[in-house]
């Protein structure tokens, strides 16, 4: 599940992604906000029909990735075969239904563990749309911050804009969340990380 203001009322919604098991099938259904006090009775915004989209694959963001006001979904997508990811993004229509899945970013063959990523939205590089960071972890207690930057068509090369370095992070005890906590206009990332001996910090990575 996730959350933004995907038909542009003014008010944040939620959005499920909801998968079919036996029919390899998944859809998006929002659950726009009355503004009050309640959810409306959620609607079916995008299917992928029969036989075409892993749920058990995908990890969820939301945010205005093409800067028009809506909030969009996109989908970290793992093809485990291949240890390939790929990126979809969702745009609204601002009414009722996601258009069709296109790709933003490809990691090409063998180059990303979908399983050790924690994908997360919010304007990270300060210029009026959502991009996104994927918090990535390696063996040897390392994690990284992998930024991708939106055009507002597609995603740019990502870069790391955080290193633990290694034995100092363990991805496997982290809970990460995105937002701007210190009003600068730019998104930031705060990390719940889990010690030993029933001890929690939080990180604030800016």
């Amino acid at each position: 599940m996730t959350s933004g203001d995907y038909n542009g009322d003014g008010v944040d919604d939620i959005g499920a992604l909801y998968g079919y098991a036996t029919q390899r099938q998944s859809r998006a259904f929002i659950f726009t906000s009355n503004g009050t006090n309640a959810f409306n009775a959620p609607t079916t915004w995008w299917d992928s029909g029969p036989g075409n989209w892993d749920w058990a694959g995908t990890k969820l963001s939301s945010g205005d990735y093409n800067a028009d006001g809506l909030t969009d979904m996109s989908a970290l997508y793992g093809y485990a075969a291949q240890h390939q990811t790929r990126a979809f993004v969702f745009t609204s229509n601002g009414i009722n239904a996601f258009n069709a899945p296109t790709t933003w970013w490809d990691s090409g063959p063998g180059n990303w563990d979908w399983n050790g990523s924690t994908p997360l939205s919010g304007d990270f590089s300060g210029d009026g749309q959502a991009d996104l960071a994927v918090f990535y972890g390696y063996a040897g207690n390392q994690a990284k911050i992998w930024q991708f930057d939106s055009h507002g068509t597609g995603f740019n090369a990502a870069y790391a804009a955080w290193d633990s370095g290694a034995g100092n992070w363990n991805y496997a005890n982290s809970k990460i969340v995105s937002g701007d906590l210190n009003s600068d206009g730019r998104a930031d990332l705060t990390a719940f990380y889990n010690y030993s001996g029933l001890q929690t910090k939080v990180f604030n990575l800016k």
